[in-house]
């Protein structure tokens, strides 16, 4: 499984999250802004890429994690950042419907 267009997959979530109104500003985040947290899972011989939007009412739950990549390989710095690198592009600022998504 692959997701070969982490931006596009992105803004597509967001805007069916917007019109299901699961969108939350909670603890102190930015009205201005949505976060995204991305990382990886290694487990059961395959490393997961994977994306949570923090804005939820219950951001860590598993319901709200999405894999945009698995793939059969090792857990090594090496290939975590082969898998994650390209997708995130640290420092840039992306907007959905004028909010910040960092």
């Amino acid at each position: 499984m692959f997701v070969s267009d982490v931006h596009g997959f992105t803004m597509k979530m967001i805007q069916q999250y917007d019109n299901e109104g699961k969108l939350t500003w909670h603890g102190g985040l930015p009205e201005d802004e949505l976060w995204l947290k991305v990382g990886g899972d290694f487990g059961q011989e395959t490393f997961k890429f994977c994306a949570q939007l923090i804005n939820f009412a219950k951001p860590n739950s598993s319901d709200n994690t999405v894999i945009m990549n698995v793939s059969e390989a090792p857990d090594t710095h090496y290939n975590t950042q082969i898998t994650i690198a390209p997708s995130v592009d640290k420092g840039s600022i992306v907007i959905w419907s004028n909010i910040a998504i960092r």
